[in-house]
């Protein structure tokens, strides 16, 4: 469901069935709407459609998620951090070797990145539990 800034029903969206059991749902600047859930990825369109041209990156146990400045998408999971392009797909050009699970992205000063969960290893450096990144 989404309301009218009057606070009425929005009788022209169509609230998709897979955002209603999301845990975490972002709404990007152009208005479309992220819905992530346990390795669950999915893009809808400011009126509630799926956005048939994003085709997400199948991600495991996914933890956390951060859209960047640039509108691509970081995101944390059991296993690995991955940016995803504004299509879903996978950045190749982008790793960084990490053993746990990241659990939390929070943006800090400036273009900063906080990432937090349960890790010991990161981009080949021991860690506990948490780093601080720039915006990659």
């Amino acid at each position: 469901m989404r309301l009218n800034s009057d606070g009425t029903l929005d009788s022209g969206f169509a609230a998709p069935s897979t955002a209603s059991s999301s845990s975490k749902i972002h709404i990007l600047d152009s208005g479309k709407v992220l819905a992530l859930d346990s390795g669950k990825l999915a893009r809808f369109n400011s009126d509630g459609t799926l956005d048939v041209s994003f085709v997400p990156y199948a991600i495991t146990h996914f933890r956390s998620a951060y859209v960047l400045l640039d509108g691509r998408l970081l995101i944390g999971s059991d296993k690995e951090l991955v940016r995803l392009n504004l299509d879903g797909t996978r950045d190749d050009t982008f790793f960084l070797p990490i053993q746990g699970a990241v659990t939390t992205i929070l943006p800090i000063a400036g273009s900063q990145l906080f990432l937090g969960g349960l890790f010991s290893l990161f981009n080949l450096t021991q860690v506990m539990n948490g780093v601080i990144i720039d915006e990659p």
